[in-house]
C-alpha cells in the first residue's frame, strides 16, 4: 500500500473520529427525536451509533420511521447503528477515556494545588 493511499485512509479514519463528538443536532434529526435520544444519554453521534435497531424500538413513540430517519442521516456520514464493534468507534472510545481520566487528574492536581496556596489553617501565636 503507497504512503498517499495509507494518508488517505488514516484522515477518513480520523474525520469519522471527530464526527462522534458531535451533537445529535448535527445529523439535523427532528428536535422530538433529539430530545428522546437525549432523555435515555444518547447525546452524541458517537453514543448513538454504539445502539443497534432494537435498542432504539423500546424507546417509546420512536416508531420505524423515526429510526429510518436516523438510518439516513448517518449514512449521509457513512454511519451505521450497531457500531459498537467498529475500530473507529472503539479508538473514539479510548481517546474519551484519556481525555476523561486527563480531566479528572487535572482536576486533582489542582485541587491539590489550591490546597498548599491557600492553606485554611491559621498559625496562633
Amino acid at each position: 500500500m503507497n504512503d498517499l493511499k495509507l494518508e488517505t485512509i488514516f484522515r477518513e479514519f480520523l474525520n469519522t473520529t471527530f464526527l462522534f463528538e458531535k451533537p445529535l443536532e448535527f445529523l439535523k434529526i427532528p428536535q422530538f427525536v433529539v430530545n428522546k435520544l437525549n432523555g435515555i444519554d444518547i447525546f452524541t453521534v458517537g453514543d448513538l451509533v454504539q445502539k443497534d435497531d432494537s435498542y432504539l424500538r423500546y424507546i417509546k413513540n420512536l416508531g420505524e420511521g423515526r429510526i429510518e430517519t436516523i438510518r439516513s442521516r448517518l449514512a449521509r456520514h457513512n454511519l451505521f447503528l450497531n457500531m459498537a464493534h467498529d475500530p473507529r468507534v472503539k479508538f473514539w472510545l479510548e481517546i474519551k477515556k484519556m481525555y476523561e481520566s486527563e480531566k479528572v487528574l487535572n482536576k486533582k492536581l489542582s485541587s491539590s494545588f489550591r490546597l498548599k496556596m491557600n492553606p485554611t489553617f491559621v498559625f496562633e501565636e
